[in-house]
């Protein structure tokens, strides 16, 4: 692995700290969250279901591009930053 990755993957890459992405759910709620990018994914897929009133089973995100992402990597690994992706459950919309 590279030392950018490397870097990415710790959460912990040069350039802005936080990464600003839109969240969609399956029942039409969408919102741009942010985040510092060393968040993992499962953790910030918890706070955009409890903040849409959701009560979901180890939520994640689906990415246009990348699928689903890892609940246990970082957000920088995945560099969001402005894209929008699907909040999940268990490969389900909530």
């Amino acid at each position: 692995m590279s030392e950018s990755n490397d870097a990415a993957e710790r959460g912990n890459d040069q350039g802005a700290s936080d990464v600003s992405f839109t969240v969609k759910s399956g029942r039409g709620d969408s919102q741009e969250f942010e985040f510092q990018k060393g968040t993992k994914v499962g953790d910030a897929a918890e706070e955009v279901a409890e903040t849409y009133g959701y009560d979901p089973d180890d939520p994640t995100f689906v990415h246009p591009d990348e699928g689903e992402l890892d609940r246990n990597k970082p957000l920088a690994r995945y560099h969001l930053d402005g894209d929008t992706v699907t909040l999940v459950n268990e490969e389900r919309g909530v």
